[in-house]
């Protein structure tokens, strides 16, 4: 199945997918790619990723040899030939790294909304309180604008991405 580079990217474990996202060029964003070694193959020049090439070479070589280890829910749904639906997706990347980053969803969009009120206020003399879950119903909305311009997928995804973290804001 032909996917952006990005797409590809996004089915490797998380440490791996972390890195490749970092370093990922924004082409990759466009450019599509047959399978997961291609797309690695193709994100980012691998001798300026602080990983190294040796590191990305291995990774690229077990895809094509069919020896990398998708995590065992992935594993099992590539053995049945079962696409990732956008739930699992938003699940998989929502409940990797994301939290560890960027913390809690429930202060990080606290974080943003104290920022935005502040925004407003300054910029346009607009005295608003904005909650956290206004966040996550804002960050939707952003994505179903998108979404009405140029459907794809990862917009749908990142939707689902939202509420999930709007129902932990909402403590759901």
């Amino acid at each position: 199945m032909t996917k952006t580079i990005r797409e590809h990217l996004l089915d490797l474990k998380p440490e791996h997918r972390d890195a490749a996202l970092t370093n990922m060029s924004p082409e990759g964003m466009t450019i599509t790619a047959s399978n997961p070694s291609v797309a690695l193959s193709g994100a980012f020049n691998w001798g300026h990723s602080p990983e190294g090439p040796q590191y990305w070479s291995d990774i690229r070589d077990q895809l094509t040899d069919g020896t990398y280890h998708f995590t065992e829910a992935e594993s099992a749904g590539r053995a049945a030939g079962l696409p990732e639906s956008v739930c699992e997706e938003a699940q998989r990347i929502q409940g990797g790294d994301r939290q560890q980053d960027y913390g809690s969803p429930a202060k990080n969009f606290q974080d943003i909304a104290n920022l935005w009120s502040t925004y407003l206020k300054v910029a346009l003399d607009i005295d608003v309180d904005i909650k956290a879950r206004d966040v996550a119903h804002m960050s939707i909305l952003m994505k179903v604008s998108r979404n009405v311009h140029k459907p794809k997928r990862d917009n749908w995804v990142d939707m689902a991405g939202y509420a999930q973290c709007g129902g932990k804001v909402d403590e759901l």
